[in-house]
């Protein structure tokens, strides 16, 4: 078979039949149709490297994007003056080495995060200015590192009896499963700092509060990365390195390597299956046949689609226990970057108020200085209904009340809500909630028939970033060339 989709015929009786009567996605499919051996739906990281795989195994594969481009949650933005900046998914590090050899084999370079200099940390009263997080003993702050030191250890004690590809098996899963992250906390944490730490875990990893996450889920999806404080840390992990011009450019190569197999702004409405093959219909009323689908859509999205015939309910039982994380991202473009000129690295760290973390996102050789902020879980909630011009004003405030004044006359503003993202409903991945991974973790990645789901969020390696994806998306073509 060759690599580019065949056109066929108007389909015949196989389409005729309506999961519904009215406003099904069988109803008007007739009008364009094309097969192909695999049909994979989304374009971001984990769609096009198990396109890649498919077609250097010598399959035809047709790549279908909801969005008018690639790249699912990478993307970048822009400011006035043309630079660019990462609105979506942007650091990769340490044991994520499929995202570097990827890098390298399409000739992208990167570059080291901005960490020279000292940080600001905001602790009960007052701020903190110090080398590390490590020096908060050393400023002062004498219960601060030895708290963080402690809250890692435990964390770190129970990751190692967590098995991340199964771990409904580990040790006192089921106690763990049954509780959430918070309930762990409150009875783990001796400290309010330990507790103010392990809570920002949550947060800063998953984009949700500890009280709505299983605990079992964050220990499994800590097992998958590295130790917890490489995790945590801007300097180290896998918050190390950017890609120069953006993550999203990734994408793009792979993409342009892929020429007319990916076929944009063509939403998927529906998926028709049995023993033969599969048949996907998009809301423009084209139809795609395939021997197979990768869906690399988000759960919750995955469980909008229309099934024919409809999933079998353990899977459709899962799918409604995997919601999004909250994140917002939040810029502020100065004409220069001024903290430095201070000693200051631009990292700002907090154990209050709505914005948690601020770090200096200047990409190299930009004369200006952008500072990016991070609104999680509820705070993102709670901001995203109100409007603009007052999370601007919000954040501005905020800032100012670290760098002074000189932080109140930003040039310009940017954000991304991922949450109002209509093709991601949320970020920085799905999470799992308590008695989840116990009664339905097993079909995650299990396909139903011929529907192979792949994405970061069903890696159990680096679950919810970049690297995560690509795995994801390699494991399931490779499941299919296996087949």
């Amino acid at each position: 078979m060759s690599d580019a989709p065949r056109r066929l015929p108007p389909s015949t009786s196989r389409t005729a039949t309506a999961v519904d009567s009215g406003g099904s996605a069988w109803s008007d499919a007739d009008s364009d149709s094309s097969e192909c051996d695999v049909v994979i739906v989304g374009a971001g990281l984990a769609g096009l490297a198990a396109a890649k795989a498919l077609t250097e195994a010598g399959r035809a594969v047709v790549v279908l994007e909801a969005r008018d481009r690639v790249g699912g949650r990478t993307e970048n933005g822009h400011f006035a003056d043309g630079q660019w900046i990462e609105t979506g998914g942007q650091w990769i590090g340490a044991g994520q080495h499929r995202m570097y050899e990827l890098l390298a084999e399409f000739g992208l370079e990167t570059f080291a995060s901005f960490t020279k200099g000292d940080l600001l940390v905001h602790r009960e009263d007052h701020v903190v200015r110090v080398s590390s997080v490590d020096a908060l003993g050393e400023e002062g702050e004498a219960d601060g590192a030895d708290d963080v030191r402690r809250a890692i250890e435990r964390v770190d004690a129970v990751v190692a009896s967590v098995d991340p590809d199964r771990p409904w098996a580990s040790a006192d899963a089921a106690a763990l499963d049954a509780q959430t992250f918070r309930t762990w906390i409150q009875e783990n944490a001796r400290t309010e700092a330990e507790e103010g730490y392990l809570e920002g875990v949550a947060l800063g990893v998953f984009a949700t509060e500890a009280a709505e996450m299983s605990a079992l889920h964050v220990f499994a999806t800590l097992a998958g990365c590295t130790d917890t404080a490489s995790v945590m840390a801007l300097d180290a992990g896998p918050q190390t390195h950017r890609v120069l011009g953006g993550s999203v450019a990734l994408s793009q190569r792979i993409a342009a390597e892929l020429g007319d197999r990916v076929r944009l702004s063509d939403p998927v409405r529906g998926v028709r299956h049995d023993s033969s093959g599969v048949e996907v219909v998009t809301r423009g009323g084209r139809s795609y046949r395939a021997g197979h689908v990768i869906l690399t859509l988000p759960p919750t999205l995955a469980g909008r689609l229309e099934y024919d015939p409809v999933l079998p309910g353990w899977r459709d039982q899962l799918t409604q226990r995997l919601p999004m994380g909250s994140v917002m991202k939040l810029f502020l473009r100065y004409a220069s970057p001024f903290w430095r000129e201070r000693g200051l690295s631009g990292q700002i760290l907090a154990d209050s108020g709505d914005v948690a973390l601020v770090v200096d996102n200047t990409p190299p050789d930009y004369d200006g200085g952008i500072l990016l902020a991070f609104l999680d879980g509820n705070a993102a909630t709670r901001w995203g209904r109100r409007t603009r011009a007052e999370r601007r004003a919000m954040l501005v405030e905020c800032v100012a009340g670290y760098l002074g004044d000189t932080a109140r006359e930003p040039v310009e503003y940017l954000e991304k809500d991922w949450s109002g993202d209509e093709w991601a409903r949320g970020g920085y991945g799905a999470y799992v909630t308590p008695g989840t991974w116990l009664a339905h973790g097993r079909a995650l990645n299990e396909p139903v028939g011929r529907i192979h789901w792949a994405g970061s969020d069903y890696s159990s390696d680096w679950n919810g970033y970049m690297e995560g994806a690509v795995r994801s998306g390699e494991a399931a073509a490779a499941a299919i060339i296996g087949s």
